[in-house]
């Protein structure tokens, strides 16, 4: 976790944009480099210091969503109007989150990847009387931006772009309004390394964690990976020479 940390910058809380709420997102942290949940009083981040897209980049972190209480109080409080439906106080709502949408921005632009593109990732978590506040874990990047990502070129020359992608939690009540956050922007130094392993073999490591079968973060999360010959896969079939599936994970498909 404390390696992870380093890399990212530090912000005391993330609130919610005046006139979206009162479901908020109050803090993000990423998940342990063992891809579990961090402590709660872990710290926040606000941004990513830098992202090396060479490697196809993972990000995982984990949100909390404030402000269920507002949903599922007590009786004795008065009725709320929600997206012109009366939650009566008879029957408080519980609050199903279902999706994150998530956009991007770009300096200079990314094609592809324009002000109206939203990759969707569906989530499942519950928002209750007896879990008014809810910690979800969900990526950062998307089905199309990795995809994009993956066609940009190569270098170790040019200025990073300034990259920020966005997110934000939609959810249903039980009495069929839609819930939604404010957008949290991450903002990151986003570039891709021209990477100099083995003509033959030219694959890249995605994750640092050999033994991982699904990393929580991608070796490009706060390095630049070119020349970083460490997490050049560089293997061989013996007999066929061509690249050799291994059980390293990234070191199974040609980039």
């Amino acid at each position: 976790m404390r390696q992870l940390i380093v890399i990212m910058a530090v912000v005391i809380g993330i609130g919610c944009t005046p006139g979206v709420g009162p479901l908020s997102v109050t803090s993000v942290q990423p998940l342990t480099n063992n891809c579990e949940f961090p402590e709660a009083e872990d710290l926040n981040i606000s941004s990513i210091e830098l992202l090396d897209v060479a490697a196809d980049p993972k990000a995982t972190l984990v949100a909390t969503l404030s402000g269920g209480d507002f949903f599922t109080g007590g009786t004795a409080q008065p009725p709320v109007v929600v997206g012109g439906r009366t939650i009566s106080p008879e029957g408080r709502d519980s609050i199903t989150i279902l999706r994150v949408n998530l956009r991007y921005t770009a300096k200079p632009p990314i094609p592809g990847l324009g002000a109206s593109v939203v990759d969707t990732v569906p989530l499942t978590g519950l928002i209750s009387s007896a879990v008014p506040t809810l910690r979800i874990a969900f990526p950062l990047f998307g089905p199309t931006a990795r995809k994009q990502f993956k066609a940009l070129g190569a270098s170790n020359v040019d200025p990073p772009i300034q990259f920020t992608p966005s997110f934000e939690f939609v959810g249903v009540t039980t009495s069929g309004a839609e819930i939604r956050t404010a957008p949290v922007p991450i903002p990151t130094n986003l570039i891709k390394s021209e990477i100099t392993c083995a003509s033959a073999d030219p694959r890249i490591r995605r994750f640092t964690d050999a033994n991982a079968i699904d990393g929580c973060f991608s070796a490009g999360v706060g390095r630049r990976l070119a020349n970083d010959r460490s997490l050049c896969c560089d293997k061989l079939d013996p007999m066929t020479q061509t690249p050799l599936v291994t059980s390293t994970p990234g070191c199974d498909t040609l980039p």
